[in-house]
């Protein structure tokens, strides 16, 4: 074949290939609903050859594109998928206006110092806290699947839930044998609208009159005065958290449980590392390589996905479940009314919600 002919059949093919990208990036499976499935799988079948690095970061993916991907790596066939699974996939841009495209974790600065005050790589632990409902169980899960090269717990020694203010004065059962001077606390934070959505259906050891009428709630509305009595007419519904016969603590409202929690590890006078339960869902690998490369350990490769629920009590959420409640900015203000907005924005605590990137 003359030169000038295979040049031009090359260049057919380039373009041919081209256009099929761009077509691939038009598709929208949340409105494309009478596109075969088979198509949607042969289309990413064609990516297949692309290194990781390249389908997280390559500019031809777009805010679906994301989405899909992460499924794909994690070896979630769409096939396997329910017809209403697939309608509810939402688009990365879904995420990136809730929460920013990019993971925070705080607290790396000081890493170096617990690093110095444990030099000895076998000695260090990584353990779990947070507040009830902000996936504490997926974060050890992934420790436990992805962590390498150093000891991990699915608590601290003086409780996951617990305050922070606690660590030298308990202990939590079978926890006696740890050194808590080698554990760097991880506290799972997560978005104070929908974690309270997450209470009101499993609000474990949180106590609060509420009811299925008006939950997640703040301020008492005409419903609520109906259903309880002696509401006073300017404040909220106090929460009660019980640990123990021993150990409770009194908070005006649900926003101030979830800021005074954060804040004392915040203020806490030892290392604590923060990571966002919304980031651990959306991009677990940046997230999990930041935590292992702050006490020197590494990430396992290829990274084994949280797909099933990581728990078995409460709502037993799956990894796909996670990830359509999460982007979903309606979920997370149901049953909030304008006053309990206010609230919100009157008793978040402002320096959470700004270093979190946490919208109201």
């Amino acid at each position: 074949m003359p030169r000038n002919a295979r040049s031009g059949t090359v260049i057919s093919i380039l373009l041919s290939f081209a256009s099929f990208l761009s077509l691939l990036q038009l598709f929208d499976p949340l409105q494309s609903t009478d596109v075969p499935q088979s198509v949607l799988e042969r289309g990413l079948a064609d990516f297949k050859g692309l290194s990781r690095a390249t389908r997280f970061n390559s500019t031809t993916l777009d805010s679906q594109d994301r989405i899909l991907w992460l499924l794909q790596d994690a070896g979630v066939a769409l096939s396997s998928l329910s017809e209403e699974e697939r309608q509810q996939l939402p688009k990365w841009q879904h995420v990136i206006d809730l929460y920013g495209d990019d993971i925070i974790v705080h607290g790396q600065e000081q890493c170096e110092t617990f690093r110095q005050h444990v030099p000895n790589p076998k000695d260090r632990i990584l353990a779990v806290a947070g507040l009830f409902n902000t996936g504490t169980n997926l974060l050890n899960t992934q420790f436990t699947r992805n962590i390498q090269g150093i000891k991990t717990l699915w608590q601290v020694p003086w409780g996951k839930h617990r305050m922070a203010q606690v660590k030298w004065e308990h202990t939590a059962h079978e926890m006696e044998q740890h050194n808590k001077e080698h554990v760097l606390p991880v506290v799972i934070i997560r978005d104070p609208l929908a974690w309270m959505q997450s209470m009101c259906a499993n609000p474990y050891a949180a106590k609060w009159r509420h009811g299925t009428h008006h939950c997640p709630n703040l301020v008492p509305d005409e419903l609520d005065r109906q259903f309880y009595r002696h509401l006073p007419n300017d404040s909220a519904f106090g929460v009660r958290v019980k640990y123990d016969a021993e150990s409770q603590f009194e908070f005006d409202s649900l926003a101030h449980l979830w800021s005074d929690y954060h804040l004392q590890y915040m203020n806490a006078d030892y290392p604590v590392l923060f990571i966002r339960y919304e980031d651990l869902v959306f991009q677990p690998k940046q997230v999990l390589t930041q935590i292992a490369h702050c006490v020197g350990a590494t990430v396992r490769e290829p990274l084994r996905y949280q797909i099933n629920t990581s728990k078995n009590h409460g709502s037993g959420t799956n990894w796909i479940r996670a990830i359509t409640k999460t982007a979903s900015a309606e979920l997370r203000k149901h049953n909030l009314t304008a006053d309990d907005i206010t609230y919100l924005h009157q008793h978040l605590d402002a320096s959470l919600m700004d270093l979190f990137q946490y919208p109201i």
